[in-house]
């Protein structure tokens, strides 16, 4: 015992102490065998984990010896100033972050000891390692500043399977300019330091508001260096906007458009004159909001504290330019028609224009009621462009209010379509006429929406880990916001409804939008919604069925949907699947029923067409041998039949009047394994909107709600398949 080695004994205890450790780790392990059982299998598993642990090190120690103490200092120097630098600033993800800098390191080091050695021996080998070196590092330079890989999805831009266009009767492209020139002002207090639009240039003079009770959260390094930037605070925030205004005698609707959150130096709110100036040329004043000075700051921001502050302002806008619309010798007096006002936000902004429409109502701030509102202004309608609807922390829900929200498939700043759940929330009483409408677009990123924010819907470096190939470019996308909304303004402030079949399919407008596909939404206050699964979790009973049958499916269930990072869009839906394949062991005709019986019979209303929300599932799920089964290449048919109270009984094949809008295959990021990490899962089911009009089934009338007995989906036209539906109901032209 005297003579054994005193590394070796230390090696002993610690091998001891890692059969405790591992043991302690087992026995912890929660699992269906007996503790102590777990404890022994942990001591197990740590012996052959020690020695080969101990194995690696006693091959790499005599390596590691080899390099000199200023090299091993400069390696884990550079290491740590990395950490730091992410702490501070970048936000990639761990793995390819520290997976650069090292082979970084690893390349810049090839050359710097390869290449003198070549100069010094010619060594054909140090050229070739000092030629690796440079070719890695223009290799990583590539990887981070190119754009990615174009990833083609099935360009279609309808699925309707005959559809008249509406240029076929008569109607101009939404998006072209009107008869109206159009005269372009700005107004401001007059005193930015650093734009003359809203300083000497500017052409109204306007006032300030004091925001102190709506933004507390303007302290500490935010307030220094925002107040050292802006020379203002909270106390004196200025009503700045960019107008164009029709020429004409007027009075004109009025449009109020919101930017989002943005560098707060790169000034957003020059990025929608293409959406003002052509509103304009339509004899509707287009204005764009300037709420830059609370945007992000490399002093941080605000973190959705600010959104009541966004809503608020817009409301203090329409208040004064109100009050100018009655000012004699204004340049805006009798110029607004105050019966007609509409508000338009990106991003930020059109969780705003949300919050901006319930607040219109309200007499106090809800945050501080020692904040009075006096607003109660004539808002027909909201857009809200690729919007948040989780900054606020109320849970806003509009009513009788007009709404139309958009969304890219592409959007890397919010990946999930937010705009859906106010959508939803949003009731109508019945007593007039609203419609509300969802645009999901294929290509479109975030920043597109806005002239000037470009391609990169991450800041700072994080844009390189961006798959931009795949976009579809600026024109393209602001194209189809204008044509949607236009013909959404064209129905609230221009009293059009000519443009509404655009909004509930965008093939309607083929000839009009860029060729991609799209999913629309839409429901209006005509409308019989007979099923939505909201209600309660009865399977077998709806909300106005009295039964609800499921016969030979391989899958039944309600579901809240989700989006790709797992949160609740809030909406339940009802999922399907069967699988009727030759290497299935199910063979009966899968069908799913709606008996209403008598349910429906108190019911005067009368209907001319069928419509519901559909989705595709991930087919994964079914588990099928069948190797044919392929997520990206489902077509699913379904027979839908209905009987009324006659002994008449009629079909139709859904698609043969409209098809599912091909899955759309995103990729967001350049590297596959980045997908999940930053976005969540890659298939989330995305609902669309079909419309099955009675003419389909023969049927020249319309038909009283009173008739419906049952309605029927059975899915023999099709060997498996998985889909979501949700809001079956009835509607009117």
């Amino acid at each position: 015992m005297e003579n054994e080695n005193p590394a070796s004994s230390l090696s002993k205890s610690y091998w001891i102490i890692s059969i405790i450790l591992f043991a302690f780790l087992g026995y912890f392990t929660q699992t269906a065998l007996p503790n102590w059982l777990m404890a022994i299998f942990g001591a197990i598993i740590s012996i052959p984990l020690y020695f080969g642990t101990l194995f690696l090190f006693k091959r790499l120690f005599p390596l590691v010896q080899r390099i000199s103490h200023s090299h091993i200092i400069a390696f884990l120097t550079i290491l740590s100033l990395a950490a730091l630098a992410r702490y501070l600033g970048f936000r990639f993800p761990v793995l390819l972050y520290y997976g650069f800098v090292i082979l970084f390191m690893l390349f810049l080091g090839l050359i710097q000891y390869q290449l003198p050695r070549y100069k010094k021996d010619r060594s054909i080998a140090a050229l070739l390692l000092s030629l690796v070196g440079f070719m890695g590092l223009v290799s990583m330079v590539f990887l981070l500043v190119h754009k990615g890989k174009n990833h083609p999805s099935p360009l279609s831009s309808s699925n309707l399977i005959e559809s008249r266009l509406l240029s076929e009767s008569g109607l101009q492209n939404p998006a072209v300019a009107g008869k109206y020139p159009i005269q372009s002002l700005s107004y401001s207090p007059g005193t930015d330091h650093w734009r003359p639009e809203y300083g000497s240039a500017t052409t109204i003079i306007s006032k300030t508001v004091d925001a102190s009770r709506l933004l507390p959260e303007w302290k500490g390094k935010k307030k220094k260096w925002r107040e050292r930037y802006w020379k203002f605070g909270p106390e004196a925030f200025p009503l700045n906007g960019r107008i164009s205004l029709p020429e004409g005698e007027g009075p004109f609707p009025l449009v109020l458009i919101v930017h989002g959150n943005h560098n707060m130096i790169d000034y957003s709110d020059d990025g929608y004159s293409y959406l003002t100036e052509l509103l304009a040329s339509h004899g509707i004043i287009g204005i764009s909001i300037d709420q830059n000075f609370i945007n992000g700051h490399w002093s941080g921001d605000f973190r959705g504290k600010e959104m009541p502050t966004r809503a608020w302002l817009l409301l203090k806008h329409i208040e004064l330019l109100l009050e100018w619309n009655k000012t004699l010798g204004h340049e805006l007096f009798q110029k607004i028609d105050d019966e007609k006002i509409a508000l338009i936000g990106h991003s930020r902004g059109g969780e705003a224009v949300n919050i901006a429409a319930a607040f219109n109502d309200l007499p106090h701030f809800p945050d501080d009621a020692f904040e009075t509102f006096d607003f109660n202004f004539a808002i027909k309608g909201i857009v809200s462009i690729a919007p948040t609807d989780y900054r606020y922390h109320r849970e806003i829900s509009l009513k009788d209010i007009n709404y139309l929200s958009l969304q890219g498939s592409y959007d890397a700043d919010e990946s999930s379509f937010w705009g859906l759940r106010p959508f939803h929330r949003l009731s109508f009483s019945g007593e007039e006429d609203y419609i509300k409408a969802g645009v999901y677009i294929d290509r479109a990123n975030h920043g597109q929406f806005n002239s000037t924010w470009g391609d990169k819907d991450f800041g700072g470096a994080m844009a390189w880990t961006l798959n931009r190939a795949s976009l579809m470019s600026p024109e393209q996308q602001q194209e189809i916001a204008k044509v949607n909304i236009m013909a959404f303004v064209q129905y609230v402030l221009l009293d059009n409804s000519a443009y509404l079949p655009i909004l509930k399919n965008a093939s309607y407008g083929r000839d009009w939008l860029p060729e991609y596909p799209y999913m629309n939404h839409f429901r209006s206050t005509a409308d019989f919604v007979l099923e939505d699964f909201e209600e309660d979790i009865n399977l077998s009973q709806g909300s106005h069925a009295a039964s609800m049958q499921a016969e030979h499916l391989a899958v039944w269930r309600e579901e809240n949907l989700k989006t790709q990072n797992g949160e609740s869009l809030k909406n339940n839906c009802l999922i399907l699947g069967w699988d009727t394949s030759p290497d299935s062991l199910q063979s009966l005709a899968p069908s799913f029923s709606f008996n209403f019986d008598n349910a429906l019979a108190s019911s005067q209303d009368s209907f001319d067409y069928f419509f519901l929300e559909m989705g595709q599932g991930d087919l994964k799920e079914l588990k099928s041998k069948n190797k044919a089964l392929d997520t990206d290449t489902m077509h699913l048919a379904i027979r839908f039949h209905w009987n009324h109270h006659t002994a008449n009984s009629y079909k139709v094949m859904l698609n043969e009047l409209q098809v599912f809008t091909p899955v759309f295959k995103n990729r967001l990021t350049k590297w596959n394994f980045l997908e999940k990490e930053m976005f969540g899962e890659k298939h989330v089911i995305q609902m669309e909107y079909f419309k099955i009009p009675l003419e389909a089934f023969g049927i020249e009338q319309t038909l009283p709600v009173s008739s419906l007995k049952n309605i029927s989906f059975e899915f023999d036209a099709t060997p498996f398949g998985i889909i979501a539906i949700d809001n079956l109901g009835l509607g009117r032209d």
